[in-house]
């Protein structure tokens, strides 16, 4: 049984060490969340990872760059987070306490962002740029689809367009 003075001393102690482990992590408060399609995340150290709707999210650092490859996606950052939003062919950039929603519609091939909180700064493919405030919307230019759209579950596009509506209206959690 412990006594009062060492509850307290306990106590301080797992407080610290949870302190400790995140503010040296490396990772950053960068949440991406309300997600309904596949993701591929670049880490820093350019690791690519391809995450479905369904599957968990590994920690995101800041620095590192996502993708909405289908579906909707909310993501956020904190203060002193950076993050790169690839919509087809436009680069987004998220900082210090922003957050966006992101639409792709893989059988359109467009790309919706809206600014729910805070500003991004937009490079189009063309190397023009443009900031956006809260309320604003952008609309990326459609791409042909990738190889990605096309890869398993299904291989016919037509099928993963299926996949991604039925995931938008909550008959699923993924595929």
């Amino acid at each position: 049984m412990f006594k009062t003075n060492n509850k307290k001393a306990a106590l301080v102690s797992i407080v610290s060490i949870v302190f400790l482990f995140n503010s040296s992590s490396g990772f950053a408060a960068i949440n991406l969340d309300h997600r309904t399609g596949t993701v591929i995340l670049t880490t820093p150290s350019n690791e690519l990872k391809t995450i479905e709707s369904g599957q968990p999210l590994p920690p995101i650092e800041s620095g590192a760059s996502i993708e909405v490859v289908t579906g909707i996606a909310h993501i956020a950052t904190d203060a002193g987070d950076v993050i790169t939003l690839i919509i087809n062919n436009e680069k987004v950039t998220l900082r210090d306490k922003g957050k966006i929603e992101v639409h792709k519609d893989l059988s359109t091939g467009r790309g919706l962002l809206k600014v729910l909180e805070g500003s991004v700064e937009i490079v189009r493919a063309d190397g023009t740029t443009e900031t956006l405030g809260a309320g604003q919307t952008f609309e990326a230019e459609p791409v042909a689809p990738t190889a990605l759209d096309t890869l398993a579950p299904g291989t016919d596009p037509a099928q993963n367009v299926g996949r991604q509506k039925d995931t938008e209206l909550g008959k699923v959690q993924g595929y």
